[in-house]
């Protein structure tokens, strides 16, 4: 079994160790959905990716939430009343993700699968989204799974990591060693050819926003004005600073096919 390979069961593993846990709890307790749940200091790219979704999603349309995990961000598009596949490897992940689903009072379909082969026709969907899983898969093969899957001029909406600073590539190296990431998983953390890759699939009208390039003061800031205060400091600084960018802890990316696309199928 290779290192990947490896490493993708052990990903699988502990995504369902978590959501088996809270499955298990005597009051199934889940947070707020979205943006709403993360926090205040990096809360703004969240925000955004959710705004892009808001502006492509329709009634009807047909949406595939890739690597969904519980479903904390599959509900943007349904409750536009989208109709929402939720796709995962971990599967105790969707059963959260449909508890999800039921308090907010739609419907979703779920799928168990590895995002780089899922099990869906060609052209099936008119939206595809993925927040925070470019680094669980191998960036061309899921690209072009995700080319399969959209129909002509349909869409991919992406929130990922940014592996460029070097503060931040230290952090996510302390959490391997504290066995919450695997090292395989830190090696494809998206960085410069990533973005590169993510607009040539998807040349039509592409968008990127980068967001946190000092979130890391965040912790310090916060002591000193607050967290709301701190949030806003910090986004302002991305906005006056575009020279440095590329330095982001997030990035947010929205992009469509053209709409004469015919992507081979999956052999």
């Amino acid at each position: 079994m290779s290192n990947t390979v490896q490493d993708r069961e052990i990903e699988r593993h502990r995504y369902n160790e978590r959501a088996a846990g809270q499955l298990s709890a005597a009051n199934l307790q889940l947070g707020p959905d979205g943006a709403e749940s993360i926090d205040l200091a990096i809360r703004q790219p969240y925000v955004v990716y959710e705004s892009f979704i808001r502006t492509v999603a329709r009634p009807k349309f047909a949406v595939l939430d890739v690597c969904c995990g519980d479903g904390l961000h599959s509900l943007t598009a349904a409750v536009l009343g989208a109709e929402v596949t939720a796709s995962d490897i971990a599967e105790s992940n969707l059963v959260v993700a449909q508890q999800r689903a039921a308090r907010a009072h739609v419907l979703i379909r779920t799928v168990a699968a590895n995002a780089e082969r899922i099990p869906l026709p060609d052209h099936s969907f008119d939206l595809i989204t993925c927040a925070g899983s470019l680094s669980y898969v191998d960036c061309q093969v899921f690209l072009a799974e995700v080319r399969r899957l959209l129909r002509p001029s349909g869409t991919l909406i992406c929130v990922d990591s940014l592996n460029i600073n070097p503060i931040y590539r230290f952090n996510r190296f302390v959490h391997h060693l504290r066995g919450r990431r695997s090292l395989s998983v830190i090696k494809r953390t998206p960085n410069l050819t990533t973005l590169a890759n993510l607009k040539e699939a998807f040349p039509i009208a592409p968008k990127l926003s980068f967001h946190g390039v000092f979130s890391f003061l965040a912790p310090v800031l916060s002591l000193l004005t607050g967290q709301e205060r701190s949030a806003k400091f910090l986004d302002r600084l991305d906005q006056k600073l575009p020279s440095l960018k590329h330095f982001a802890f997030k990035f947010v990316f929205s992009g469509s096919l053209p709409p004469t696309t015919q992507s081979a199928p999956r052999q």
